[in-house]
């Protein structure tokens, strides 16, 4: 088909799974270990947020009796240049490689993306950093696999002709992680369970106030915020704050030896050396110790427990030693119990109903991984940065606060029974039976 036919015809969805087909086909000549998928195309929107631009979901389908994985491939996506397009597939191949080798090469649902990804993620051509706290988790296309891949992209870019609309009602990723989309990305297109920002946000000073401003106006001179003194700003047009630079609202910063009192820090010791006098806790003790050292060496893991009990006690020895460490500091606010320090990472529990904070913005899907960047004890508020979402900023005796969970440790998966196949059933599968082993494997 020649270049003018090809424009002639209508635009179609089909012509767009086949040249990403075609392009996945390329990969595996390549890397011949690369699996055969189902690509698939479908939204990247979770209750009203754009939260991945594709994923890798291993053992979804059968084909002709033989087991495939399954790569989606966000229409959000289609916004963007076919170069990032491409490179959502060859981020998801890299899943599917791994998934083949029985390599883990993600925790937390399919978030933290772990140094056994990079590794194989490099060796397919991406060039791959770290998204705090998604670990190795933002991937684009190195030199290399653009020039290998140019016959492909051009042809996934002239199939783009379709993309999925982004509703005014959709929030988009944070800015942290390259927006673009009309102008996060879980890789280059990329970050993890992320996706690309679009458009100008609300401004934001250091202490984490938000105002609305036209980016003309905005752009005509500073604006000073009257509690922190800092300059508004929109996330475009600066960087994200490093969680452990920001000071809690309306308090000038103080070195973290002392902002910990030293009542805390006995608190910390009292805990770790309780834990270290039973033998259930010296092996959490030292999954702990395990945890920090490889987040030192920037592998961004969880604490991997066998029980809930076990939760509870993990996270209560991550933020001893973080405490001792002085990695958790600033004013403490309490949640049903529950104390918060600036530099906490936190998790969305599950709740059934949609949440919404102090602005009225709806938190992150259930699993999302966020650390506290600002409390303050003397409104009963506090702020947590959502890599993949933005900030959202709680009051402490609100429902969405509540909601949030200490996210140090999580409680193993175990491989559960095999996708059914209903053709070698006897009998119909009983309503009321839950369909087995269908939590997707997340990459963005």
């Amino acid at each position: 088909m020649t270049d003018i036919e090809a424009l002639n015809r209508p635009p179609a969805a089909s012509h767009l799974i086949a040249a990403s087909e075609h392009a996945w086909r390329s990969i595996q000549v390549r890397h011949t270990a690369v699996p055969d998928v189902v690509l698939i195309l479908g939204t990247g929107v979770e209750r009203g947020r754009l939260v991945k631009l594709g994923h890798w979901w291993d053992g979804r389908w059968t084909a002709d009796g033989e087991i495939r994985g399954e790569v989606l491939l966000a229409g959000e996506a289609l916004h963007l240049p076919p170069a990032q397009v491409f490179e959502v597939l060859l981020h998801e191949a890299a899943h599917g490689l791994n998934a083949v080798r029985g390599v883990k090469d993600t925790s937390r649902g399919g978030r933290y993306h772990n140094a056994q990804f990079k590794a194989t993620a490099e060796e397919l051509g991406l060039v791959v950093a770290q998204m705090t706290p998604y670990g190795w988790a933002r991937t684009e296309l190195g030199p290399d696999a653009l020039a290998t891949y140019g016959s492909e992209i051009t042809a996934i870019g002239d199939a783009m002709r379709i993309a999925r609309r982004i509703g005014g009602n959709v929030r988009l990723g944070g800015a942290e992680e390259t927006a673009e989309i009309g102008g996060e990305s879980d890789a280059g297109a990329g970050g993890t369970d992320a996706e690309r920002g679009s458009g100008t946000g609300p401004a934001m000073c250091g202490c984490g106030r938000r105002m609305r401003m036209a980016p003309s106006v905005l752009a005509q001179g500073p604006v000073l915020c009257g509690l922190c003194g800092q300059e508004f700003a929109t996330e475009r047009g600066t960087e994200r704050p490093n969680p452990s630079e920001v000071v809690e609202p309306v308090r000038h910063a103080t070195p973290a030896a002392e902002q910990r009192s030293p009542s805390a820090t006995e608190d910390a010791i009292r805990t770790l050396t309780a834990m270290a006098s039973t033998v259930e806790g010296a092996f959490i003790l030292a999954e702990v110790g395990a945890w920090r050292e490889a987040h030192r060496s920037g592998e961004a893991r969880g604490i991997e427990v066998g029980t809930t009990a076990e939760l509870a006690v993990a996270n209560s020895a991550a933020r001893a030693l973080l405490q001792l460490e002085g990695a958790l500091t600033g004013a403490a606010v309490e949640i049903d119990g529950r104390q918060l320090l600036v530099g906490e990472l936190v998790i969305v529990g599950e709740h059934l109903v949609p949440l919404v904070d102090l602005d009225g913005v709806e938190l992150p899907p259930p699993g999302v991984l966020g650390t506290v960047i600002g409390t303050d004890p003397d409104t009963g508020s506090f702020i947590v940065d959502f890599p993949i979402a933005g900030t959202n900023r709680f009051d402490v005796h609100s429902r969405a606060a509540s909601a949030l969970e200490y996210g140090y440790a999580e409680v193993k998966q175990r491989a559960g029974a095999p996708l059914i196949d209903l053709r070698t059933l006897p009998e119909a599968v009983p309503p009321d039976r839950p369909e087995l082993n269908l939590v997707p494997e997340l990459s963005w």
